[in-house]
């Protein structure tokens, strides 16, 4: 079951309505109800929130954000404590424990150790920079993989990277939706278009063009 699967049960399980829990969670019920039917992004603050609100533990509802969550802050505890004792990891240590504990904390949460490999980085130069960064190390770990891409996509440099990145975004939902994955796209970019101004009518022309020219046709007349 999702996540979203998971609080939509205990909600019905505690005869509750969403609109109770979320003014409980201190959320917009309006906020709560878009992310129950879109069932796209859920901030791993607002999951704790709704956890507390239904008075659950974060695994009972997610059990890979609660696993990545216990992941991270381990990791972390372990580094801080052997620095505080004057003994600095090297990137062997990091792995070796880093292992370890992807396969301890999977096993206790039931969930496939592989979901938890990207978790945290397989190894690192471990310098001063990477540990000063922990608290955006943390946010970044603890969200979606919707959320993830949406901030990995603003960190890319420049025209021609984002241009690629869209390609892949594309490529992706292709082979996800096969032969309906260009109409899935092509909905998608209509609804960035508005009514009758000059940019549709631009599209217009370049789809007429795409459609009725001779070349189309023929195509066409080759693929029966």
């Amino acid at each position: 079951m999702t996540v979203f699967e998971n609080i939509d049960k205990e909600i019905a399980r505690q005869n509750k309505s969403r609109r109770k829990v979320a003014i409980e969670a201190g959320i917009a019920p309006s906020t709560f109800q878009s992310i129950m039917e879109r069932q796209r992004s859920i901030s791993f603050e607002k999951l704790q929130k709704i956890a507390a609100a239904l008075n659950v533990s974060l695994d009972a509802l997610d059990p890979v954000a609660a696993a990545r969550k216990e992941l991270t802050d381990s990791l972390f505890s372990m580094v801080l404590a052997d620095e505080e004792s004057g003994r600095s990891w090297t990137i062997s240590d990091w792995v070796k424990n880093r292992d370890e504990q992807v396969k301890a904390i999977a096993e206790k949460y039931s969930i496939d150790s592989s979901i938890l490999n990207n978790a945290v980085p397989m190894a690192s130069s471990l310098s001063t920079e990477f540990w000063a960064s922990q608290n955006q190390v943390e946010h970044y770990l603890t969200l979606t993989s919707y959320s993830k891409a949406w901030d990995t996509y603003r960190e890319i440099p420049n025209d021609w990277r984002k241009d690629a990145a869209i390609q892949a975004a594309m490529d992706i939902i292709k082979k996800r939706f096969g032969a309906d994955g260009n109409d899935k796209i092509f909905t998608v970019l209509m609804g960035l278009y508005h009514s009758e101004d000059e940019y549709l009518e631009e599209l217009v022309k370049r789809l007429e063009t795409l459609a009725y020219s001779s070349t189309a046709k023929s195509n066409n007349d080759i693929s029966r």
